[in-house]
């Protein structure tokens, strides 16, 4: 609604957002073991980013991250490796979705494993390889591997944000 002051910034303006990160995919995946193929996740993810777009314009950057399972280690050889393979056939769905759009919509690739945690010491001033960036559940990331993930992220989204930015003005 135009009339939400929840909408409207400290002048009265309609607030804007500059971008939306869209974290999906490892749960996404685990759909396909009940037949969910990979060009529904596509389909679905397309369908998404437009509905977001819908409501925050068409200048504003949608990030869509790649999911860096190999830090998980709840899957042993050959399990992850499989489970790997499936994270990285749904991260082709998000590159894909990203190119089906003009412009501002980004897919960032996942980072490895070393620039985590090379991103993590260096905030944390720790040696990266005494850093774990994973949960005791051995998949979701702890604080310092979200942190670094966040972070690669973030890097990777300021030439495009730059570039909104500049054609907004």
């Amino acid at each position: 609604d135009d009339d939400d002051a929840s909408e409207r910034d400290g002048r009265g303006r309609r607030a804007s957002v500059d971008a939306v990160v869209i974290m999906c995919g490892l749960n996404d995946l685990k759909h396909s073991i009940v037949g969910r193929r990979s060009e529904t996740f596509r389909t679905e993810l397309r369908e998404l980013v437009r509905e977001v777009r819908d409501v925050v314009g068409d200048e504003c950057v949608v990030v869509l991250p790649a999911t860096p399972l190999e830090a998980a280690t709840l899957f042993p050889p050959p399990l992850a490796w499989v489970a790997t393979r499936m994270n990285d056939l749904w991260d082709e769905q998000k590159a894909h979705v990203s190119r089906l759009f003009a412009h501002n919509v980004l897919f960032v690739s996942k980072p490895s494993l070393d620039a985590m945690r090379e991103r993590a010491a260096k905030h944390t001033g720790r040696v990266a390889e005494s850093i774990s960036l994973i949960c005791g559940d051995g998949i979701h990331p702890n604080d310092d591997g979200y942190d670094a993930w966040a972070r690669h992220i973030a890097d990777e989204c300021v030439p495009s944000l730059e570039r909104a930015l500049a054609a907004q003005k």
